[in-house]
């Protein structure tokens, strides 16, 4: 993670424009290693740089959510993302859905899941 998080700070030293795969690159990391925290700190940089989030970037940040059994923090980020114009995934919906169950809020779950299969997404 803190290999990542260097690169781009170096990247950022010397003038050069960081792109949205290496910012996400960063988010996943942080995200993978359950530290939310950090990871909404990149995102919200990357934003802050012009840099419009992709799937990846939410999906990770989302994943994070899941890991805590963090409801709300999911669909608010689902909720961004598709305010963006950004589509959900199969593997955006199956992280909320896993945030829900976690926190014990099966019917949440389940809302989910039919939420996912009205739009398609299979």
């Amino acid at each position: 993670v803190e290999k990542c998080e260097v690169w781009l700070l170096r990247m950022l030293q010397r003038g050069v424009e960081p792109n949205v795969i290496s910012y996400a690159t960063v988010i996943y990391a942080h995200a993978r290693k359950g530290n939310a925290a950090l990871a909404e700190k990149w995102f919200h940089r990357m934003v802050e740089n012009g840099i419009e989030p992709d799937i990846m970037s939410y999906n990770s940040l989302i994943h994070s959510c899941s890991c805590r059994g963090n409801a709300k923090g999911a669909e608010r980020w689902i909720e961004d993302m598709q305010s963006r114009g950004l589509r959900p995934t199969v593997t955006t919906y199956t992280a909320v859905i896993d945030a829900c169950a976690k926190s014990g809020d099966t019917l949440r779950a389940e809302q989910w899941f039919q939420t996912m299969r009205d739009c398609g997404v299979e």
